[in-house]
């Protein structure tokens, strides 16, 4: 699964926001974890991998991030906006 790195800045420019996010309860709390464990992930990932190429996205440790990414989607979608 290759993530282009304008979906990475995208996170990373979004982060930021997250305390007005959970301020105003656009975010529930619970899905702060998973939300922390990505951009800790993400950081570890970019400042310790050489990228060069798609298939160095192609991992497990990239696969587990995606989970993590999917598992706070799901608890963000379901709150009724």
């Amino acid at each position: 699964m290759f993530v282009p790195d304008d979906v990475i800045s995208g996170f990373q420019d979004a982060f930021p926001l997250l305390p007005q996010l959970i301020c105003f309860e656009v975010i529930p709390k619970k899905s702060l974890i998973n939300i922390l464990s990505v951009k800790n992930f993400i950081n570890y990932f970019l400042n310790n991998h050489e990228i060069n190429c798609e298939s160095d996205f192609e991992t497990e440790e990239w696969n587990n991030m995606w989970f993590l990414v999917k598992k706070a989607l799901n608890e963000i979608s379901f709150r009724s906006f």
